[in-house]
């Protein structure tokens, strides 16, 4: 694959000097799993900072919510261990809000059970007082009735992961996700070399330089008594287009992904999911009384996507009709992290994208606003002969 825009370069050093992130990485993969990846910019905004280069491992906060949580929740769903109408009481009997019975396993990938909880404040308690305060928390309607973005439904879809597999969040990843792919780079805590190697987030005075850990708060206590299934995925630019290959390809790695995981596990088995799941991803499952959209586990075609990304296409694989209503399929899922990062997948041109940044470095002055345009500007240079 040739250079998808000449384009994106020019993109990358202008915006680097314009401070909206000291430096990035911008990647992208097609069908066949050809790749092209540049990096631009240093860890920090002074010359003496590690220059950025392809390989860079970056925090890529609430992709974590999408790579690793709604996979692992999905892969148990392909294998029987978990259904998309299981009650997450079964697995969660400390859930106590009055639609305890009603919350499912369909509602935590869909955000629609929405908590009235902002984790974010509850950064002064210990993880284990967080998670207390979350299993506690009341909904702020009944489930599956009104659609709310949040961290506390994927905290509790990884508590489900872990119950239902007996095992943490951080080795399920390791041994499903990031072995089978060859993504040697992802983890869920750094540790040793590594973390030297892993751009800062912020300057802050209540935690100083955050380094090589989750930039997350709520992520960052809770690592104490779990692997949160909201935030802590650290990874380069050219794994996570061995994921976005993997989804291109229908659940398959792609042919070239054969380099081994240190976790030890190596990529000798190849299928991450199933065609029939990879298929349901870029279905809205939200009900049409809700008026937005919203996939398993993924975002669809929202305005930070770029244009064209709200474009439905005709699919007849594997429709739930019971969700979708038609065959109609959005041409584009994606997921968004705080600290300035995103990955789109399109699913009509074959066309994967991901982009690493540390835009909250060295404050989080840049807004959410901001962030969304620039990446649709990223998107509009990446899709534009889509």
């Amino acid at each position: 694959m040739g250079s998808p825009t000449a384009g994106v370069t020019a993109w990358l050093e202008e915006n680097i000097r314009q401070h909206c992130f000291p430096g990035a990485v911008v990647g992208v993969v097609d069908g066949d799993g050809r790749t092209w990846c540049r990096a631009a910019g240093r860890f920090r905004y002074d010359a003496g900072a590690p220059a950025v280069t392809q390989s860079t491992v970056y925090d890529t906060a609430s992709l974590t919510k999408s790579v690793v949580t709604a996979t692992l929740a999905l892969q148990l769903i392909d294998g029987g261990s978990l259904r998309l109408d299981q009650p997450v009481v079964n697995l969660v009997p400390e859930l106590t809000t009055r639609w305890r019975r009603d919350i499912t396993i369909e509602h935590l990938l869909t955000q629609t059970a929405v908590w009235r909880l902002r984790m974010s404040r509850l950064k002064e308690l210990s993880g284990q007082d967080i998670l207390d305060r979350l299993l506690t928390a009341e909904l702020t309607a009944a489930p599956g009735s009104t659609f709310g973005y949040s961290n506390a439904a994927s905290v509790v879809l990884g508590l489900v992961i872990e119950r239902a597999a007996r095992s943490s969040l951080e080795t399920l990843a390791s041994r499903k996700i990031f072995g089978p792919l060859g993504m040697g780079s992802a983890t869920l805590r750094p540790v040793g070399r590594q973390r030297r190697h892993i751009p800062p987030t912020e300057l802050t005075e209540w935690r100083g330089l955050i380094q090589s850990q989750v930039h997350d708060e709520s992520a960052w206590k809770l690592q104490q008594v779990l692997s949160p299934g909201s935030a802590g995925l650290f990874c380069s630019a050219p794994d996570l287009l061995k994921f976005a290959a993997m989804l291109l390809a229908g659940g398959k790695a792609a042919d070239g992904n054969t380099t081994d995981h240190p976790s030890g596990t190596t990529s000798a088995r190849r299928r991450v999911l199933s065609p029939s799941i990879v298929a349901r991803l870029n279905r809205n499952w939200l009900p049409a009384a809700i008026n937005d959209a919203a996939g398993l586990g993924w975002e669809l075609g929202q305005a930070w996507m770029g244009r064209g990304a709200d474009h439905r296409i005709t699919d007849h694989r594997n429709v739930d009709h019971r969700n979708s209503g038609s065959q109609a399929a959005n041409r584009r899922i994606g997921k968004t992290g705080f600290t300035g990062c995103c990955m789109v997948i399109d699913f009509e041109c074959q066309l994967g994208l991901v982009m690493l940044s540390n835009a909250t470095f060295p404050d989080r002055s840049i807004s959410q606003g901001r962030k969304n345009r620039l990446r649709s500007q990223l998107c509009d240079m990446v899709f534009a002969d889509c």
